[in-house]
């Protein structure tokens, strides 16, 4: 399984507007700091407000923050607010041909599938705050030219 973009970056910017749960952050500002794309990072703002998770205010002063505390927003909510429902088995659920290799496995990766869920529904951002004692900034690039 490959955790991607969308999910890391969706992690990203919601642990910084968690350092920040009063005020509402800019996508420029946030974008800047964790070096995600601007656009992509909209329409990843966009989703997590569509499943509650942030909520965002227009104007100078605008910007998106958490609907929730920290404590109450799992990895899971985040996953499935921008991946969509967690889906590793696309074998041949309900289909009558049970010897299949797909219909013998079928029931192996459900399992896998709940597990994961549990997991990801078990793990905050205050979890994840708290295992990192301070999320970093992105990486400043410095740049060295020898002439």
């Amino acid at each position: 399984m490959k955790v991607s973009s969308k999910v890391k970056y969706a992690v990203e910017a919601l642990l910084e507007l968690s350092s920040r749960q009063e005020e509402y952050v800019s996508v420029a500002w946030l974008a800047e700091r964790r070096s995600i794309p601007r656009t992509f990072l909209e329409q990843l703002l966009l989703k997590t407000k569509r499943h509650g998770l942030t909520t965002s205010r227009r104007g100078p002063d605008g910007g998106y923050r958490l609907a929730h505390e920290a404590s109450d927003i799992r990895l899971g909510d985040i996953y499935a607010a921008v991946e969509g429902p967690l889906d590793l088995c696309a074998c041949g659920r309900g289909k009558d041909d049970t010897r299949s290799a797909d219909a013998m496995l079928e029931g192996i990766w459900l399992e896998l599938e709940g597990a994961i869920r549990t997991y990801l529904d078990g793990v905050t951002l205050d979890d994840l705050r708290s295992r990192g004692a301070e999320f970093p900034a992105a990486v400043e690039h410095t740049y060295t030219f020898s002439i």
